[in-house]
């Protein structure tokens, strides 16, 4: 059996990271291998130890999941004892002993550049101990292959009225929840490939605008409770079909329809399959009623109607996804619409839709974003990932699950982590994490490449209204004064009435025409908000700070509470969006105070970081300015 140059051990929700590497260090001429080269008669084990024992280098891949995997563990030491280890974290997470007495690259946020610098002392590091490869002639040169992308696209509505389409839009997505949940395959997300719809349906035009290298195209046609689906899976590179079937059945039998799809996918993948829990008859109108609700929420999610989906459980209680997505809607609203005082009973409700969704399939990832979106905003963090860790290892190519989980890590201060997730998001539904990538882009301190990122998707989707809101904020950050008025003039006509909108061109308008007067205005405003309610907004500080009003200002915010946000229920101020503002590029003038921690323990954060150990990115950028650890610390111990 042939050995490799390079064995890359990894964790499986970080197969992006390790398709990464592996196409990185093939292009330098390395041989690499990991265990999706393991053909389908192999004894698992044997291969594997024969392999790390036969390699010449062993890159450990660390993440939160391989930091508990034996697996991982063991192809490490093996690696260790035979002096030919080398690692990076790819999440943050550190190496476990006794591997962090070893030199461990931090290639968190890494989206396979080869000039980024920790991946250049890597390759080096792999040069040292195997020697630097020997690229083969142009002749010899092996075509690398390229991890399959499958866009599976909006199946055409046959149905003879234009009524339908919602059902085979419905179809198709119920197709595509089920290849990305039941294989190992990478799936394109809804929000992008159902963009590309008649003469956009052609293989180049979906491998060019997507990146996909397969499509998955089809129609429907439904007549009553009888439902026929044609399906065809095209190579994008060839053009060539690689598969076709034509299925007519009842829409009783829909789910093990959707397995059987997935099933010859996967085979003309040469994927894995794993067939889907609960395949038994589904009630036909219930499916129905499931459709038309999901239908509701558009392209981007934005809602869902839950009086259907809750008319569909009880129709049929065995059906998972309808359970799962329920949960998820009555979230939301618990979220960002409910202003009851008392929510206890709506997020009851919530926890039973999900607990009744993940003992039908535990798979159902959104069930779990759905408990997480229920607990207070502050505190509870490592119980927050807890549930955050079991959606990822669920659904690890869920871009929805990826956003989700960026989102707790950048409210905990690990943007280069966080970035991690939703550029794989971004990767898999860019058109879906558009409105987050740029602004993770812009916290990592690649402003110029946000600005770039975000001007790109604003051309490629003008319907995406949230996108110029966030092109505004860079403009406005930046000072850029000349392109905010371009964006605003544009698109001012343009926008739907969103609340946030009026609010950041108050702030940006301030920023610009900023007096002492101004100044003055908005201190008294924090101060009718501590008054009124015994707290303050802790968004758009930064720039005040900057201009000399951080003693008035953290006068303010030590005055203030945040328990309401440690309690079920608590929420931001109106015009607020997340905790993670206080790590924002817009908010170093208050970070680099040493007061800053003060308001990071009244968050809750400072216990997080000194039980997990893993501090925020901004930790290291403070140094100049002061010890954030040993601040923390301080205030821990009770220290004045």
């Amino acid at each position: 059996m042939p050995v490799s140059d390079v064995f890359i051990s990894y964790a499986r929700s970080t197969t992006a990271q390790a398709e990464r590497a592996h196409a990185a260090l093939g292009a330098l001429g390395y041989a690499v291998w990991r265990d999706n080269d393991l053909a389908a008669h192999q004894a698992y084990g044997e291969v594997i130890e024969a392999q790390v024992r036969g390699a010449r280098v062993v890159l450990a891949l660390w993440s939160s999941e391989a930091v508990k995997s034996h697996w991982v563990r063991s192809e490490a030491n093996v690696a260790r004892e035979q002096g030919k280890l080398v690692q990076v974290r790819v999440d943050g997470a550190s190496p476990p002993m006794p591997f962090d007495q070893i030199h461990c690259a931090d290639l968190s946020g890494w989206q396979g550049e080869a000039a980024a610098p920790e991946w250049a002392r890597v390759v080096a590091s792999i040069a040292e101990i195997a020697g630097a490869p020997k690229p083969p002639s142009r002749a010899e040169a092996p075509a690398r292959a390229v991890a399959p992308l499958l866009a599976v696209l909006a199946f055409d509505n046959l149905s003879g009225d234009a009524d339908f389409r919602y059902f085979s839009d419905g179809i198709s997505e119920e197709i595509l929840h089920t290849v990305a949940k039941t294989t190992d395959l990478r799936v394109v997300g809804r929000s992008s490939s159902f963009q590309l719809r008649g003469a956009d349906k052609a293989a180049r035009r979906v491998a060019s605008e997507l990146g996909a290298t397969h499509v998955l195209d089809g129609s429907v046609r439904r007549s009553g409770e009888r439902v026929r689906i044609t399906t065809q899976l095209v190579d994008c590179a060839t053009q060539t079909p690689l598969w076709s079937d034509r299925f007519d059945r009842s829409l009783a039998d829909v789910f093990a329809l959707q397995d059987e799809i997935a099933q010859a996918v996967a085979e003309a993948l040469k994927a894995a399959f794993a067939p889907s829990p609960n395949l038994g008859p589904i009630d036909p109108e219930a499916f129905d009623l499931y459709l038309r609700a999901r239908d509701q929420g558009g392209a981007d999610r934005a809602g869902f109607d839950i009086d259907l989906l809750e008319k569909a459980v009880a129709k049929a209680p065995t059906f998972a996804q309808a359970w799962a997505l329920l949960a998820f809607a009555r979230a939301i609203v618990l979220l960002w619409l409910d202003r009851s005082p008392d929510q206890s009973a709506a997020r009851d409700k919530v926890r039973d839709a999900a607990d009744k969704a993940l003992a039908l399939d535990p798979a159902a990832g959104v069930a779990f974003l759905a408990r997480d979106m229920v607990e207070p905003l502050c505190g509870h963090y490592a119980h927050r990932l807890t549930i955050v860790d079991k959606a990822l290892q669920a659904a690890p190519h869920d871009p929805l699950v990826l956003l989700h989980a960026g989102g707790i890590q950048d409210i905990l201060g690990h943007q280069r982590l966080a970035f991690g997730y939703v550029s794989r998001a971004y990767e898999l539904d860019p058109r879906y994490a558009a409105f987050y990538y740029p602004t993770l882009l812009d916290g990592i301190g690649l402003r110029a490449d946000a600005v770039a990122a975000i001007e790109r998707d604003m051309a490629r989707w003008p319907d995406a209204f949230v996108l110029p809101m966030v092109a505004t904020r860079l403009a406005y950050e930046s000072g850029d004064w000349a392109r905010y008025e371009a964006i605003v003039s544009q698109w001012r006509e343009v926008w739907p009435l969103v609340p946030l909108t009026a609010q950041m061109i108050a702030i940006a308008e301030q920023m610009r025409n900023w007096t002492p007067a101004t100044g003055e205005a908005f201190l008294a405003d924090l101060r009718r908000d501590l008054a009124e309610t015994g707290s303050v907004p802790i968004s758009w500080l930064g720039f005040p700070v900057s201009q000399g009003l951080g003693d008035e200002i953290f006068d303010i915010l030590d005055q203030a509470s945040f328990e309401h946000l440690h309690q079920p229920g608590g929420r931001l101020f109106p015009a607020e969006v997340s905790l993670n503002i206080i790590f924002s590029p817009s908010y170093a003038p208050v970070r680099q105070d040493r007061r800053f921690v003060r308001l990071c323990a009244k968050l809750g954060l400072c216990d997080y970081w000194l039980a997990s150990g893993h501090w925020p990115d901004c930790a290291e950028t403070l140094a100049p300015f002061y010890d954030f650890e040993a601040e923390a610390r301080r205030l821990a111990s009770g220290a004045a």
